[in-house]
């Protein structure tokens, strides 16, 4: 992380610890991507899930539930293999070299990928679909 700071000026890496729901919804709004490297098996991922809707793009791993949450929207090609690192990094630098435009134009895309996939009519419309065939 150091060295990735070092190479793109405009790489900041918070870790705010424990903080109240509230606040943590007003970070994800000011982030340009939330790190989730989960290095065992996550049931649903609400953190990824939260900052995709407030246009945050999310840098996790393809573990549990997350790669299906992501599927068929923009931050589906910005999964790592768990404890793949290397991949993490990739992927970190990848949205490093993005400027402020591209980075806003990737979460308002994802934003919109993420209400259309959680729209009720579209999640009924799936559970009728599943249990009908």
């Amino acid at each position: 992380m150091k060295r990735l700071s070092k190479e793109y000026g405009n790489f900041e890496i918070q870790a705010v610890g424990r903080v109240e729901h509230e606040e943590l919804l007003e970070i994800y709004k000011k982030a340009w991507t939330l790190l989730f490297p989960s290095i065992c098996e996550e049931t649903f991922g609400y953190a990824v899930l939260e900052t995709s809707i407030l246009a945050t793009i999310p840098i996790a791993s393809r573990d549990g539930a997350i790669p299906e949450s992501l599927s068929e929207t923009i931050a589906s090609r910005h999964l790592s293999s768990p404890n793949n690192y290397i991949e993490l990094v990739e992927e970190i630098a990848e949205i490093c070299h993005l400027d402020a435009d591209e980075v806003m134009t990737i979460g308002e895309t994802l934003r919109r990928n993420m209400l259309k996939k959680f729209n009720l009519n579209n999640i009924e419309r799936n559970i009728i679909e599943v249990f009908s065939g």
